[in-house]
């Protein structure tokens, strides 16, 4: 069985592969190979920022929500859809 984040990596694989017109036109953020940014920033900040500026969003869910700030809250995996 594969894990999640090799799936996730499989296909950022393939996407950055593709081609329109004979040119690479894919540049794709996944969690696992984004490094960590500085001061204030947690990986919820980083995640939200990454949706809120990509041009296409594409969402591989099993229906969990991730994890969440608080008791109570919504996933990040929810608040990411959301944003979406």
């Amino acid at each position: 069985t594969m894990r999640l984040s090799e799936i996730r990596r499989e296909l950022k694989r393939e996407i950055e592969a593709s081609e329109v017109f004979g040119r690479k036109v894919f540049e794709v953020w996944i969690n696992e190979e984004s490094p960590p940014k500085g001061g204030s920033w947690d990986s919820w900040d980083v995640c939200m920022e990454a949706v809120s500026d990509c041009d296409i969003l594409l969402v591989l869910s099993n229906g969990n929500a991730g994890w969440a700030k608080g008791p109570g809250d919504i996933g990040i995996c929810h608040a990411e859809l959301m944003t979406g």
